[in-house]
C-alpha cells in the first residue's frame, strides 16, 4: 500500500512503467464522480471488479472463451460473489498480472472492505495466482487495519526523497517551459531560485523570494500543488505574468 500526498500523480507513472514490464496490468482510479455514478456509493466494489475483469480479458483475449463457457453459458448472475470468483480465476490463469487501485479511501467503508477482503485471494500463491496488488490511498483506519501486515510505503515519512523527486520533476518541466517560451526573460540563477521556492512551498514551507511577495500557507498535497502550478504557466509569456500566475494560485486544493 502507498499512502502520500499527490499519490495519484505517482500512481499514473507506476501504471505506465508496469505496462512496459508486466504482461497484464489492470487498474481502477476511484473518484467522487464514481461515487455519484453508483448512487451514493452503492455497488462501488462491484464496479471496480467489473472494470478489472474487463481489462484483463481485453489483454488476454484467449480467456474470453473461458468466461463465455464457464459463466455466461451457465446463466450465472453477476453477483459480487460470482464476480470475485471470476476475477480470481482470471488472475490465476496468468503468471504475471498486476492490479493497481487508486482512491479506495473515497469509497464507502463497506465497499472498501469488500475490496480489501478480496486481496488475499488475488495474491494467494497456493491457488496458482502470481498477481501483485498495489493500493494507492490515504491511510484511513479501515485500510490501515486490513493491510497492516502488508508492505507499506508512506512517502509522508520520506520528506527528503519526496523533495528530491519534486525538484527533479519540476526542473525538467521548467526546462521544457523555458524552451517553449524563449521570449521569457528569466536568468538561470533566477530559475534555480524559483525551483527551490516552488519545492519549499509545495511542502507547505514559505520563504521570501521576489517572485513570491505574498505569504501563503500551502500545507497541501505536494505533487498535486506543483502540477496545478505548472498548469497555470501554459499561457505565460513574461516574467510579470509568471509572478502573477504563482501568486494567483489558491492556497488550498479545494479552491484550486
Amino acid at each position: 500500500m502507498l499512502t502520500l500526498p499527490g499519490k495519484s500523480v505517482l500512481c499514473s507513472q507506476v501504471i505506465y512503467e508496469l505496462r512496459s514490464t508486466t504482461s497484464v496490468v489492470a487498474h481502477y482510479v476511484h473518484n467522487y464522480s464514481s461515487s455519484e455514478y453508483t448512487r451514493s456509493g452503492s455497488g462501488q466494489s462491484g464496479r471496480i471488479i467489473r472494470s478489472l475483469i474487463s481489462q484483463i480479458v481485453r489483454q488476454r483475449r484467449d480467456l474470453a472463451g473461458f468466461v463465455y463457457n464457464d459463466y455466461l453459458l451457465q446463466g450465472l448472475e453477476a453477483t459480487f460473489r460470482i464476480l470475485t470468483d471470476l476475477l480470481i480465476n482470471l488472475v490465476s490463469a496468468d503468471t504475471d498480472t498486476s492490479i493497481v487501485v487508486d482512491g479506495l479511501d473515497e469509497c464507502m467503508d463497506k465497499e472498501t472492505k469488500k475490496i480489501l477482503d478480496l486481496i488475499p485471494g488475488l495474491t494467494n500463491v497456493a491457488s496458482g495466482s502470481r498477481c501483485k496488488v498495489m493500493v494507492f490511498s490515504r491511510n484511513i483506519p479501515i485500510i490501515q487495519k486490513s493491510l497492516r501486515n502488508w508492505p507499506l510505503v508512506a512517502l509522508r515519512e520520506e520528506k527528503q526523497a519526496v523533495d528530491s523527486a519534486i525538484s527533479l520533476w519540476l526542473h525538467a518541466k521548467l526546462q521544457d517551459f523555458q524552451t517553449e517560451h524563449d521570449d521569457l526573460i528569466i536568468t538561470q540563477t533566477e530559475m534555480q531560485e524559483i525551483e527551490r521556492q516552488i519545492t519549499a512551498k509545495a511542502d507547505g514551507v514559505f520563504a521570501s523570494c521576489r517572485y513570491f511577495t505574498t505569504s501563503l500557507t500551502l500545507a497541501i498535497g505536494m505533487f498535486l500543488w506543483v502540477r496545478l502550478l505548472l498548469s497555470t504557466l501554459e499561457h505565460v509569456h513574461s516574467a510579470y505574468e509568471f509572478q502573477q500566475a504563482v501568486q494567483s494560485l489558491p492556497p488550498g486544493l479545494e479552491e484550486a
